[in-house]
């Protein structure tokens, strides 16, 4: 599976090069997803259309907020951790 450079959030340099682990690189740094929402209309528009196809798909919102959550602690995204441990405890 191809894995897409990732930039860091201090330098722009990537962080993950083609192939490598998450685990590898080391926790990812933390970002405020919502802030870039809010300042991006472009980023914004892209993520509710991703959402709106993820959401026709066959997992349940429930296994979508498992996986989210499996996903952030992998990558060691502690923002995104807690907001997708707060949206899986009202699905429960």
């Amino acid at each position: 599976m191809v894995r897409l450079a990732t930039a860091s959030a201090t330098n722009g340099q990537p962080v993950l090069s083609a192939g490598q682990s998450p685990a590898a690189a080391g926790p990812l740094p933390d970002c405020n997803f919502l802030r870039l929402l809010a300042t991006s209309p472009a980023a914004a528009e892209a993520y509710l259309s991703f959402n709106s196809a993820l959401s026709r798909g066959q997992l349940t919102p429930r296994q979508r907020e498992l996986l989210a959550l499996a996903i952030a602690e992998i990558n060691g995204a502690q923002y995104c951790l807690s907001a997708h441990y707060a949206l899986a405890a009202n699905l429960a």
